[in-house]
Parts: structure tokens; sequence; C-alpha cells
């Protein structure tokens, strides 16, 4: 299930969401460290401060496991969604690795890297983590036996099915009305 940021930014918050989260059947969510509400910087939204994303973090694994919920955390970091130019993307990698690192020890499944697209950038994260790591496919990324190659574990496809669905619906629509 898509958990967003626990819909709360409070852990005791995070935890209550979890607990009703854990009715549900779910065995797994994707937890992002991006800040919802309020008025986004630039148009995106900031990143918790990695200790706050930590503690949140802390709070879902505690609140699963005394649940007894097997939860599958796929801690998702936006630093790379956040900045467009792939070009600066080397300097968020640091960031990357030190945020896999502590979301490892808080009880993090899996890492979700969406907007990382450079190959051999994926590939540093993924040797430098013991987390299985998941991107999300996007237009020019290798393909799946490629990221594979780089040592993916998952790949995500997020909007980019239906946006190629939309514009060919867009071009039927077209053609039929001549």
């Amino acid at each position: 299930m898509d958990f967003e940021s626990g819909f709360a930014r409070e852990p005791e918050r995070v935890a209550e969401n979890i607990t009703r989260l854990a009715s549900t059947g779910a065995v797994g969510v994707n937890f992002e460290d991006q800040v919802i509400g309020g008025a986004p910087e630039g148009g995106l939204y900031p990143v918790y401060p990695i200790d706050e994303q930590v503690t949140r973090l802390r709070a879902v694994r505690a609140t699963a496991d005394a649940a007894g919920l097997p939860l599958f955390i796929n801690a998702r970091t936006d630093l790379f969604l956040r900045q467009a130019d792939i070009t600066k993307h080397t300097e968020l990698v640091p960031q990357a690795i030190e945020r896999a690192a502590a979301y490892a020890e808080a009880g993090a499944s899996g890492l979700f890297v969406p907007g990382l697209v450079t190959p051999g950038l994926i590939e540093q994260l993924v040797g430098a983590t013991g987390l299985p790591v998941n991107v999300m496919a996007s237009p020019g990324m290798p393909d799946r036996a490629g990221l594979a190659a780089l040592g993916v574990a998952r790949i995500s496809h997020g909007p980019y099915p239906f946006i190629r669905t939309m514009a060919r619906l867009g071009r039927w629509a077209a053609d039929a009305m001549g």
C-alpha cells in the first residue's frame, strides 16, 4: 500500500495509522520521507530531516511488530524526485546512502529511490546498502534486465503506464474525430 508519509507528522499519529492499516490485511507499505502539507518550497515538498524520519520509521516498525504484522516497509526517499536536473544526482547519492543506512537500522525492509535514473548511480547505491533497492521506471532508463544487472530488486512504474495510455487514447480520439 502507498502509505505516503504516514498521513501524519508525529510518530504517535503515524503509529495509530499503522494500527488501522494492520486490520486491512496489508503486508507492505511505501513510507516516504517527503513532508506533505503546508506550502511546498518552490512547488516541491521538503524531505524530513533524517533524525525525524528515523523516529517516524521506528514507530512504524514497532507498531507493526507489536501487532504481529510482518510488514515490509519500503522506505522511500524523495531526494532525487526533488532534483529534476539528473546531472546533480551525483551530489545526492551520499545523502541517499546515509538515509539508507539510517532507515535500515530503524527497521526498513527496502529502499525506494524514485527519480534516480542514472545506471552508475543506481549501481553505486545498490552496492552501498544491504537493503533491496526499488527504482521507478522512467523513460530512458535501462530495461528490466539492465536494472536487474545493476542489482535493482524491484521496479515500480509510477504514473508512466497511465501517461502512455492517456496519450494513446488521445491519438485514437483524434483519429476518430478526423
